[in-house]
Parts: structure tokens; sequence; C-alpha cells
């Protein structure tokens, strides 16, 4: 409404939805504090009615790296909550349990016995498409001692 009053309900061109990273951790709980939003709206308005939008593109990097994220999650689920790499926490959870947790420190394990001792993203990225289609697991302890998983770029870029 206040789009339209700004512009006029005539300028209106288009809504863009835009898909955001959806997560169902609030599915595991009885209840939650908040709802996950899995959209954001874009909303387009020119200031005349002849205005044409110019043909619009992203150049794409054609390779993406892999990156590494924190293990450790702050919702509370004592049933995801171990003993790994040293770490024991009274609150919180791992990201995942711990059979899939320990396969994946011996995955990391083999990708140095197969890479060497300080290989780089991009050996690591080219490892971990190498074991296609099986997308192995990967967690190693962090520079600032806490483990981290490996979150290779999307597969369709390959």
């Amino acid at each position: 409404m206040l789009m339209d009053e700004i512009f006029t309900e005539r300028n209106f061109r288009n809504v863009i939805s835009v898909r955001r990273g959806v997560k169902s951790v609030q599915a595991q709980f009885e209840s939650g504090d908040r709802l996950n939003v899995g959209s954001e709206y874009i909303l387009f308005f020119s200031k005349s009615p002849d205005m044409k939008f110019p043909h619009l593109t992203v150049d794409l990097d054609e390779h993406k790296v892999g990156s590494w994220n924190n293990h450790w999650r702050g919702t509370d689920r004592p049933t995801m909550r171990y003993e790994l790499m040293g770490i024991t926490s009274e609150t919180g959870q791992w990201r995942c349990a711990k059979e899939r947790s320990l396969v994946a420190i011996k995955n990391y394990a083999r990708l140095l016995d197969e890479c060497g001792s300080n290989p780089t993203q991009a050996e690591i990225d080219e490892w971990w498409f190498a074991q296609l289609p099986q997308k192995p697991d990967l967690l190693r302890m962090s520079t600032t001692n806490r483990p981290e998983h490996f979150v290779p770029h999307q597969i369709d870029e390959q």
C-alpha cells in the first residue's frame, strides 16, 4: 500500500520471490520461539509506466570452492550432545549424530593420507568430488580448536 501510494498502482511492475535457506530445526521441538521465513520478496515499481527494465545478467564464478562451517549449534537438543574431539558441553548440540561425526573424522583422516597433511581448499574440493556419488562427510578441528564440517559448493556447478 505504501508503494502504491508513492508510485501509484499503475507503476507496479512485478514481484520477485527470493528463496532463502530453510532450516527445519523447529520441527525437532514441541514448540518454537519463532517461525522460519523461507522467502523474501522484492517489489518492482517505476516512476513512469513507459519504463523498460534492461536485460540483467550475473556472471557466476566458474569454480566456487567449498567451505568449512561450525559443527556446533546453539539449539538445545540433549540427544545430540556427546564428547567429540575432546569437547563436551552441557548445552547446545552437534550438527549430526555421533556415529556420523565419527565417520566424518575418519573420512578427513583418509583425505589427509591421500592428499598430504596440509591440502589446499582446491585439493580438498577435488578429492571430495572424486568420491562422488558417495558424498562423504568431512570433519576436522579448526585453527580455533572447534570442530568444523566441510560444505561443498553446489554439485550442479561441476
